[in-house]
């Protein structure tokens, strides 16, 4: 009985420390909801909806669009394990969304359809 209990401490001290050096940064979001992103009809309020969560920064630009960023970063036993979601949408001068300008670890469709309308590559 005595060992048993100290296997469940050690496993509940194992389990405090693996906790305890997690990290988190940016603004969790869904990435479920970028298949529904519609080109020249899903506003800016939509999108937020959509991914259930507000972007980290947005960049207006001077042709009146703007590039909003949505990024995720969770770190288990820093630098150990991590988990990174990175997701840019530009925004038309009329609020609406106009295409993804990057994604990192976000699918951008459903197997069997066509991607979101845009690059997953580098900005421009």
């Amino acid at each position: 009985m005595a060992f048993a209990r100290l296997g469940r401490s050690t496993v509940a001290c194992m389990l405090a420390a693996v906790l305890s050096a997690c990290a988190s940064s940016g603004n969790n979001f869904s990435s479920s909801g970028v298949s529904q992103l519609v080109a020249s009809e899903t506003t800016f309020d939509q999108a937020k909806n959509l991914l259930h969560g507000d972007p980290v920064i947005v960049y207006p630009q001077s042709d009146g669009t703007s590039m909003a960023r949505w990024a995720y970063k969770t770190t288990v036993s820093t630098d150990a394990i991590y988990f990174n979601r990175e997701l840019w949408l530009l925004f038309g001068p009329d609020g609406r969304f106009m295409r993804v300008l990057k994604s990192e670890n976000v699918p951008l469709s459903k197997p069997g359809e066509d991607a979101v309308s845009g690059s997953t590559g580098d900005m421009h």
